[in-house]
């Protein structure tokens, strides 16, 4: 997904969350846009919201316990073990999205009209 593309869909969150602040869905889209895009710590508080609100999401959960540990944050194993209680395939869904990753997202393979 293109810088632009992500941009343009982190502006579509933010639209959804003005209207109803505790979108669960958005939360959790603005969370994981976030941690695609590198931006950890504006990710973290996302998935901070997106637990809160969203009725501890497995994928917030793990997402959130992700970025902790990555920070040296023991606590968030946590997440990631309550995550994966809830959902044991969230594991596949951040691990695709990981910033670092090399080669193409999923969404990058997706047939173009």
């Amino acid at each position: 997904m293109a810088d632009k593309d992500r941009d343009a869909a982190l502006a579509d969150c933010d639209a959804a969350l003005k209207k109803s602040a505790h979108a669960s869905d958005a939360l959790n889209d603005r969370a994981l846009l976030l941690y695609r895009m590198g931006r950890m710590s504006e990710a973290l508080t996302a998935a901070d919201d997106a637990v809160r609100f969203g009725g501890h999401a497995p994928l917030a959960l793990y997402l959130r316990g992700t970025i902790k540990k990555q920070d040296g944050d023991a606590t968030g194993e946590a997440d990631v073990v309550e995550a994966l209680s809830h959902n044991p395939d969230v594991a596949a869904q951040i691990t695709m999205y990981r910033p670092d990753r090399s080669g193409p997202e999923a969404s990058d393979e997706e047939s173009r009209p």
